[in-house]
């Protein structure tokens, strides 16, 4: 299966594109190879390595690493944590619609994967293919890659990561994709983000589903957070190995909609035709990386604060676009009016202020609880020209100040509303 989406030259061009030299391949081989050991170890082993708490409701929740059995198990690898950096680690498993080959495909085709989890991958770059694999499949396929992962927010850095992947069948049948960090290659690059033995281990399953087992390990420097998003970061649910497999399984559940051709005549709606909706799959998924590149605070992007500060700023983004498929020739402008104003693609990222109230992680730090609240960001994209040089003017800049302020004071009225008459919830 191939996706349509493709990653442009633009997208990765401020990446960290360097290329291995000849010199470092044996040692790139030799790290993916022990990285493939340490994750398939990780994947099946529980405790004492993995906490596996369950939450105040009974519900499974995503499993925690124990830092002092990691380093009894696995002392060698990449060496001790850098000063600075914080670990993160956490593992989940769920069962999807997807054949495990499909599965391979989408993690080692760069295209397919910067697709199918556009909500966590902002930008993807192959840079060298030093292995394709064997016996016409994946096996032993090792890529060098650069990756920046987002959450839908300009005020949670994004973190950008130079790594190996490697795909192997194991004796057993099951296939694993591991990802290891390079650092070593960048003598005097600032290390913000260093991505230990991560990935997955997929298990083939009766009539084309697969059993995934996600393990996320990163080190990273998590300062530049904002405040409100702290709890959201410490707790794994912006980076870790839920929102993966979270992903994951809707892409899957998607695309196997799509695919799908006994579908009951009343479950069809106004789109009669596979054909039909495989084109509206391909447009949900630009809409999807379109919007998302226009919130995250991605190092592509610059973001200017017009107004407010911290948690209750505006913020405008421009950019010009030429030759970009889903997007009209012009200055795009990050805000506007819907009634006066053509618009991009634009809308809410809704994400929780922490853990849920069943979980016993809710607990954090200073002991204070989280509140289950969410964290709203309100975006907007206008075509403020048609002319890629114009500039931008300062009556623009105003509608959209006046725009975002007021859509978000409507939503907080709502809310308060809704509180205070529960009844018309």
């Amino acid at each position: 299966m191939a996706l349509p989406l493709t990653c442009s030259a633009a997208a990765v061009s401020s990446l960290l594109l360097v290329l291995p030299s000849d010199a470092d391949k044996p040692m790139i081989v030799e790290l993916a190879v022990a990285a493939m050991e340490e994750l398939v170890r990780m994947a099946q082993l529980d405790e004492p390595l993995w906490n596996a708490p369950a939450g105040l409701d009974g519900s499974a929740e995503e499993e925690t690493l124990n830092e002092e059995e990691y380093a009894r198990l696995f002392p060698g690898g990449l060496g001790p944590k850098p000063y600075g950096l914080n670990s993160e680690a956490s593992r989940d498993s769920a069962v999807v619609i997807m054949t495990h080959a499909n599965l391979v495909e989408i993690l080692m085709d760069v295209n397919q994967y910067a697709a199918v989890f556009s909500s966590i991958v902002s930008r993807a770059a192959t840079l060298e293919v030093l292995s394709t694999g064997v016996a016409g499949n994946y096996n032993g396929a090792l890529q060098v890659m650069s990756v920046e992962f987002q959450v839908p927010s300009p005020l949670v850095p994004t973190r950008e990561s130079y790594f190996v992947r490697y795909c192997k069948q194991n004796a057993d049948g099951t296939w694993a994709v591991v990802d290891v960090s390079l650092d070593g290659l960048r003598p005097g690059a600032v290390l913000k983000c260093r991505r230990r033995p991560s990935g997955c281990l997929i298990q083939e399953m009766p009539n084309g589903y697969s059993k995934v087992t996600w393990v996320e390990h990163v080190e990273v420097d998590d300062r530049s957070v904002h405040s409100i998003y702290k709890l959201l970061v410490s707790s794994g649910l912006a980076f870790g190995a839920r929102r993966w497999v979270g992903t994951l399984d809707r892409q899957c559940e998607r695309l196997a909609s799509v695919m799908a051709s006994n579908i009951p005549t009343s479950d069809i709606g106004v789109i009669t035709s596979a054909e039909g909706r495989k084109s509206m799959l391909k447009l949900a998924e630009r809409m999807v990386m379109s919007f998302c590149g226009g919130v995250t605070a991605s190092a592509a992007h610059q973001w200017t604060t017009l107004s407010g500060s911290g948690a209750e700023d505006v913020r405008v983004m421009t950019r010009k676009s030429v030759d970009d498929p889903g997007r009209p020739p012009g200055i795009v402008l990050n805000g506007g009016d819907p009634d006066y104003v053509a618009l991009l693609p634009s809308g809410f990222a809704i994400l929780p202020d922490g853990p849920s109230s069943g979980s016993s992680s809710m607990l954090q730090g200073d002991g204070g609880v989280g509140s289950g609240g969410s964290l709203l960001t309100v975006a907007f994209q206008i075509l403020v020209d048609s002319v890629p040089t114009a500039k931008i003017s300062l009556g623009s800049v105003a509608t959209v100040n006046s725009l975002i302020a007021c859509t978000v004071e409507r939503i907080k009225a709502a809310v308060i509303s809704g509180q205070s008459n529960p009844q018309q919830q």
